[in-house]
């Protein structure tokens, strides 16, 4: 046999061994074929992937990099599968800008493989390249057979960019498509549930939350994701979202670990904040209204950030801490050790049960006394959280018991306001500019379901010629606005009474509330942030609260930021209200320079005010904890 011939032969050995999880003897006929062909690219190859079934990626990426230059432009499927290894190496080293250039390089030679487009969408995701991910993912896709054991991942993981990318209904296909391929799929039924609510189908969404955990029970950011939705759906009343919220907690933290010590008594008081959204998101806008003031009535502030990107409501809020600790990458133990060893008076969680929470730490009891506020409608399940900062409106007094923990009430409203600065000069009477009464409307879509449009119907009814504004992200998604348009239809409401457009800049959506003359609440999770902007551009908000805490936000802020009597009683009385609003002239001109003003002195703006009372109710809390 010639060498060439032995060489051949000692290379199919080689791959034989390595089909039959036999790395050692794979491993010794790469050494002899070496031997007989010096510098053969395959030999190399199959050297690379053995270092990587032993997880030796130093050692496989010098033999990957040596097959890949001896294979130069050959297109045969061992060089072929030498350049995708190559990419997977790099990877797997986290070397993610070397892996988008070996990825282009094979692209080049294999422009339609499904293997080398995968790969490469992998290496264009890790740099945080989505726009050249997702078309590589999606060319993959459509060439995998049914059959193809990568399909159900690659479908997941074009899904998971699109969502991404707010390209809702594509997301909602390409998740489909994993889930066709795999039904068993738990992070495919997971990603579709999320998608599904963001595109106004939270009873659907909830389906797909719990198929996730039929697969996988212990799939706590689903089970999490779920116990988000149900607040969206109608029908649910504070005890039993406790219920739930009760079961999540007993199945993903059974174990309730010791208390750790309290810090010693000292005047001044360390507070930790968690939160990935101290940014511009409604917790960081929040934060930002008390925090300047903190350090004055003696709150000295960590916090502990895992902000996928700072901003410049990131870079204000810096300024206001005494410690700013990036977690961002830090698993839930190891920061958990951290804050003990800071010993925070109080922790504070901000973020509940949203994405990418930090309830994990919070469950090891990571400090003595644990509270949550404001990035969440409620209670956590959590009896190792302590308190829920509140107030009167959104848990009045007699209502505690429909909570895991203590209720800590703040005296006026449960947060603070700060608007920016580019929010526009309020104007007045858009109705008679515009010939019409306009109601805004500028929800999240998952808000939005039949009852609450059927509710609007009947106001649009009442007011002649009038017509609704519909603007958030989202809203453009054709899957959105043809519910929106078929649901409106469906109470005797024509297309052209909708205005409905999709994310604006922040701006802008200030200045649209001037073409507006009242807002409408929705329900049964009501305007936070929502609500305040509109107060701060002047405009009256049509809202009730309901039964939960999430359906009490706009009547909290309504009151705190001055118009009590604004507030309706109920359903009903919804209705009647922004009825009356409309064919009132005293509230379709009123001035909204002077309903701005008021605001202003009001409490939900008074920073220093808010923080001095945040001051007294954490000691307190304090106080109360300490034998």
């Amino acid at each position: 046999m010639s060498s060439p011939a032995l060489a051949q032969r000692i290379a199919e050995l080689s791959l034989s061994a390595l089909s039959g999880d036999r790395p050692d003897a794979a491993e010794t006929f790469c050494q002899l074929g070496l031997i007989l062909s010096p510098g053969a690219a395959v030999f190399h190859h199959h050297l690379g992937l053995i270092a990587l079934l032993r997880d030796d990626v130093d050692a496989a990426l010098p033999e990957l990099l040596r097959a890949v230059e001896g294979f130069g432009k050959e297109s045969s499927d061992a060089a072929r599968d030498a350049h995708r290894d190559l990419i997977v190496a790099h990877l797997m080293a986290g070397e993610g800008a070397n892996a988008l250039a070996a990825g282009f390089a094979a692209e080049r030679l294999w422009p339609e493989d499904p293997a080398i487009a995968r790969v490469l969408a992998q290496a264009a995701e890790k740099t945080g390249d989505l726009d050249a991910a997702i078309p590589r993912y999606a060319r993959a896709l459509a060439v995998m057979s049914q059959a193809d054991p990568k399909r159900a991942e690659t479908g997941f993981a074009l899904g998971t960019a699109l969502y991404s990318r707010r390209r809702l209904g594509e997301a909602f296909r390409a998740l489909r498509a994993a889930i066709d391929a795999n039904r068993n799929h738990a992070a495919s039924w997971c990603n579709l549930g999320n998608v599904l609510c963001d595109i106004a189908r939270p009873v659907e969404a909830l389906k797909a939350y719990e198929a996730a955990l039929v697969i996988d029970p212990d799939y706590r950011n689903a089970h999490s994701n779920a116990l988000q939705t149900l607040h969206y759906v109608p029908g649910h009343s504070a005890q039993s979202l406790k219920a739930s919220h009760l079961a999540w907690a007993e199945r993903h933290f059974r174990d309730d670990p010791p208390r750790p010590p309290a810090p010693p008594a000292r005047p001044r008081l360390a507070v930790g904040l968690v939160s990935e959204d101290l940014r511009r998101h409604p917790v960081g806008y929040f934060t930002a209204g008390w925090l300047p003031f903190a350090r004055d009535y003696g709150l000295d502030v960590i916090a502990y950030s895992s902000n996928p990107r700072d901003d410049d409501v990131t870079q204000a809020l810096r300024t206001g801490v005494a410690q700013w600790r990036d977690v961002a990458g830090i698993d839930d133990g190891t920061l958990a050790r951290t804050i003990r060893r800071d010993a925070p008076d109080v922790l504070i969680d901000l973020a509940g049960h949203t994405g990418r929470n930090r309830l994990g730490v919070f469950a090891q009891r990571a400090a003595a006394l644990q509270a949550t506020w404001m990035g969440y409608v409620g209670t956590t399940g959590l009896k190792q959280i302590d308190g829920l900062i509140a107030d009167r409106i959104h848990v009045p007094r007699l209502e505690d018991a429909a909570y895991v923990e203590d209720i800590w009430r703040m005296p006026n409203g449960y947060v603070c306001y700060a608007p920016p600065d580019y929010a526009p000069a309020p104007q007045g009477s858009a109705w008679r500019r515009n010939g019409y009464i306009s109601f805004a409307a500028f929800h999240n879509p998952a808000k939005i379901n039949p009852d609450l449009i059927a509710t609007w119907a009947k106001i649009l009814h009442a007011v002649p010629d009038s017509r609704i504004r519909l603007v958030f992200r989202g809203f453009d998604e054709p899957m959105v606005r043809d519910f929106i348009e078929r649901t409106f239809q469906a109470q005797g409401i024509a297309a052209d009474r909708l205005d409905i457009r999709g994310a604006v800049p922040h701006a802008e959506l200030f200045a649209l509330y001037n073409d507006c003359d009242f807002a409408l609440d929705s329900s049964p999770y009501a305007g936070g942030l929502t609500t305040l902007e509109a107060l701060w551009m002047g405009i009256p908000v049509v809202t009730a609260p309901g039964a939960i805490f999430a359906s009490r936000h706009a009547a909290s802020h309504v009151t705190n930021a001055g118009f009590a009597g604004e507030v309706a009683s109920g359903p009903s009385d919804y209705v009647r209200t922004a009825i009356a609003w409309a064919n009132a002239p005293a509230m379709r001109d009123a001035d909204r320079a002077a309903r701005r003003a008021r605001m202003a002195a009001s409490p939900v703006m008074d920073g220093r005010r808010f923080a001095q009372d945040l001051a007294r109710l954490l000691r307190a809390a304090r106080d109360a904890a300490t034998p």
